[in-house]
């Protein structure tokens, strides 16, 4: 389930997954953090219900079970690009690494 945070709680969330991403990976789970300027709103914070209108910054964190994660093949972000313009959002990925989000080699 995906939860948006306003940019200050959305960087202690990314903290806390930051710490926990061996648990994570242990277990396959992955938590997906996608950090940019809404494209739209208004919404509101999931943890301190502050209203995050258009162009505020804003943070969406996802968690996937292992259950979702090994079958993923090519992730499209449809999701995501509901709140932020994929283009200029930073993704972060904690736990384990999926193709999708895997660093690009070569």
């Amino acid at each position: 389930m995906p939860y948006l945070f306003c940019a200050k709680h959305g960087k202690e969330h990314e903290a806390k997954a930051r710490e926990e991403q061996e648990n994570y990976r242990q277990f396959g789970e992955t938590v997906l953090i996608v950090k940019g300027t809404l494209i739209n709103g208004p919404w509101r914070c999931d943890r301190c219900n502050t209203t995050l209108k258009r162009g505020k910054l804003a943070c969406l964190m996802t968690a996937f079970p292992r259950s979702i994660t090994a079958g993923m093949g090519d992730y499209d972000f449809a999701y995501e690009r509901g709140y932020f313009d994929m283009k200029r959002a930073e993704v972060a990925v904690y736990g384990a690494e999926w193709h999708a989000t895997a660093p690009a080699t070569g």
